[in-house]
């Protein structure tokens, strides 16, 4: 575990002093600074008594009290998160994503048609957002594109992935973010239910439907190394996203919740998000990051705050 990360600088200058690498000083000023030093510690400890960062963390009782806390807040002038209002019958907030500019917010209809077995088939209207004004500038026709439950925009290949998640699990489709129509989709032989894609490393992760677990694909989406394992928390998987340094997984239940991992696969914390209702994407613009979220007919958008240096 990379715990050195929670260390505060006061408590490294004291590391230091103790190991002879600072300058001497007085029994007084070695006492003041132990003083402090104790004080900072227990601050920490009433705070966050119970690791975070280990699987042990959610067999504690009510161990989300214990839990590092993602904020939200609204993204318009008035303070409120951008509500995106059902049309058509298409009611319920799925995949979401950025390309700096535009957020693409996908709403899903479902039972638009049935198979044989009598399972419903989704489709999905996909809608792009000025995310300055906060203003609807385009708007699809119906994609079959299932249940879209994960989407992620790549600037390389200048296309919209989609994840299906239900009945063609094992899909991706490709979307033109200009014309919001899909131009192809590929087999990749996982049965996922969400992708994103990091424009840095040239790399997309996927979650593997049915599990905690994720993989990392190439640019061609096969498989790079081995399946990740993920951590159990009693909350069901919804979505995820990655930047440089972490890969998050979002998580609904009881709790809203996003689980972080490092690039390497490491468990680097859990945090809690500070809202009742069912979230649904990730996404990052920039500094900001941003949350979607399911109201019962179409969705919102909050601005999501956390702060980093809290994950190991």
């Amino acid at each position: 575990m990379k715990k050195w990360k929670r260390m505060s600088a006061l408590s490294l200058a004291l590391v230091m002093l103790l190991c002879g690498c600072g300058s001497s000083s007085t029994e007084e000023e070695k006492t003041s600074d132990e003083t402090q030093t104790n004080e900072v510690e227990q601050e920490e400890t009433q705070e966050y008594p119970y690791d975070y960062a280990s699987a042990d963390f959610f067999s504690i009782a009510n161990c989300w009290n214990y839990a590092p806390v993602a904020t939200i807040s609204g993204v318009l002038k008035d303070g409120n998160g951008y509500k995106l209002e059902a049309v058509d019958g298409f009611t319920t907030m799925q995949g979401g994503c950025t390309d700096g500019t535009y957020a693409y917010l996908l709403l899903e209809k479902k039972n638009t048609s049935f198979l044989p077995s009598g399972e419903g088939i989704s489709q999905c209207m996909l809608f792009k957002v000025d995310m300055t004004t906060w203003e609807i500038v385009g708007q699809s026709q119906p994609l079959a594109v299932d249940h879209g439950n994960g989407l992620t925009y790549n600037p390389n290949t200048n296309q919209l992935i989609v994840a299906h998640c239900k009945n063609l699990t094992s899909h991706v489709s490709f979307i033109d973010p200009n014309t919001l129509a899909v131009t192809g989709s590929k087999d990749i032989g996982r049965n996922i239910y969400a992708i994103t894609y990091s424009h840095t490393r040239n790399l997309y992760v996927a979650g593997i439907k049915g599990s905690a677990n994720y993989i990392v694909l190439d640019e061609n989406f096969s498989q790079v190394g081995q399946d990740y394992e993920g951590i159990e928390n009693g909350l069901s998987y919804q979505s995820l996203y990655c930047d440089d340094d972490y890969i998050y997984i979002t998580y609904t239940g009881d709790y809203q919740a996003i689980m972080c991992y490092d690039w390497d696969g490491y468990f680097c914390g859990v945090l809690k998000v500070d809202s009742m209702v069912e979230n649904e994407a990730m996404f990052q613009s920039g500094d900001d990051y941003y949350m979607t979220f399911y109201t019962g007919s179409g969705g919102t958008v909050y601005k999501l705050k956390f702060d980093k240096n809290l994950l190991y």
